[in-house]
């Protein structure tokens, strides 16, 4: 089984030093046993893809994906490839796979390198004759720079960026914790109007950064959590949490004057500093949720997590949105939101590919049925 995560940080890195020790405040956290290849233009890293190592004969596919992700962006100048082993030399094989993909592909490798305990172990690629395949010579280890001597860690950390251990510390996060039973007392209390929903929806969101905020009660997650058994209602929280992505105008009239009416003014995704401390204040209201919503109540996890994931995505935390469709998805395999969303991360289609997509597709509507157009004679 393999999974991918896209990140879509754009920083300048100067070293394949500073590249590995930046690379868990890409992901959110440390990676095993992986392949992480950084998309390049000049000398800047433009997009981050990480797959666990898969088997032999999924190689090939594996690393056409990471590539055919990578591209999809906006053709790089130039990969990197490195692999993250627990045993010495078990990820050399799929990073010369990687590395045979992006030439057959047209990519030029920038620089190759295994990491394992610590040491850093950069690989020399050479062509093989003109078989088209590539020969790995891993050079002398050395020691993995430390993240505080590296400049780009310090603005991944103005961004907010602070990594776990493991995935699976990541993961850790949006499991349920013990207070997570009292809301079962709670389920069917939403049973108002949507204006109702999204008046409590509108009291939570503001009061982002709060400590009460932070720790909802179990009356409080019931009710909204079950408001988003209403499909209108959590669409339109979708378009409020990703602004641009999915537009208000699609959704009922009734619905959109209600979301601006009871909603404070979304968070545009930005690199304002201010506006992505927002935004992460908002994803921790949602995690909140997470981990207060029983496993008894599957519908429930579902959602809340599927909204999780869909804020993730759209700020490009493609490891937290991964994470929250695999958990919607074990609670309800039929979700039909987590598993559109679970294909479009897993094919590394970034958000701002789709809101572009969405715009143009609007826009040749609104040309088709524009009357002075010529298009629409």
């Amino acid at each position: 089984m393999t999974t991918s995560y896209l990140s879509s940080d754009t920083v300048r890195l100067t070293s394949i030093d500073e590249v590995v020790a930046a690379i868990p405040y890409h992901l959110g956290f440390g990676p095993h046993r992986s392949i992480v290849v950084h998309a390049l233009r000049g000398r800047q890293l433009v997009g981050t893809a990480r797959v666990d190592l898969p088997p032999t004969d999924l190689m090939d596919d594996v690393a056409d994906s990471v590539m055919t992700a990578l591209i999809r962006g906006g053709r790089p100048d130039a990969i990197m490839v490195i692999g993250f082993e627990d045993q010495s030399g078990e990820a050399l094989a799929c990073l010369l796979r990687c590395a045979e993909v992006a030439q057959r592909r047209r990519l030029r490798v920038h620089s190759a390198a295994l990491v394992c305990d610590g040491q850093l172990a950069e690989v020399d690629l050479r062509a093989a004759g003109s078989s088209g395949r590539l020969l790995a010579t891993p050079g002398r280890p050395r020691a993995v720079v430390e993240s505080s001597r590296v400049p780009a860690v310090a603005d991944l950390v103005g961004r907010g960026r602070a990594p776990l251990p493991s995935r699976a510390d990541l993961a850790a996060r949006l499991e349920p914790l013990p207070e997570s039973t009292q809301v079962i007392g709670h389920l069917g209390t939403f049973s108002g109007s949507p204006d109702r929903g999204l008046r409590l929806w509108g009291r939570y969101l503001r009061a982002a950064g709060s400590s009460a905020a932070a720790q909802p009660s179990p009356a409080v997650v019931a009710r909204l959590v079950g408001s988003l058994s209403d499909r209108m209602l959590r669409d339109g929280l979708l378009a409020w949490f990703c602004p641009g992505l999915l537009p208000l105008d699609g959704l009922d009239p009734a619905y959109t004057s209600r979301i601006r009416t009871h909603l404070p003014p979304p968070s545009a995704h930005a690199e304002d500093a201010a506006v992505r401390g927002h935004r992460r204040e908002q994803r921790e209201l949602l995690i909140a949720l997470v981990q207060r919503t029983p496993t008894s109540w599957p519908a429930g996890v579902a959602d809340i997590c599927t909204v999780l994931a869909q804020q993730a995505w759209f700020d490009g935390d493609g490891a937290m949105a991964s994470i929250a469709v695999e958990r919607a998805l074990d609670h309800a395999p039929e979700h039909t939101l987590a598993r559109l969303l679970g294909r479009l991360i897993g094919a590394g289609i970034r958000s701002g590919e789709l809101a572009d997509a969405i715009s143009a597709e609007r826009s040749a509507q609104t040309l088709a049925h524009d009357p002075d157009s010529p298009a629409g004679d």
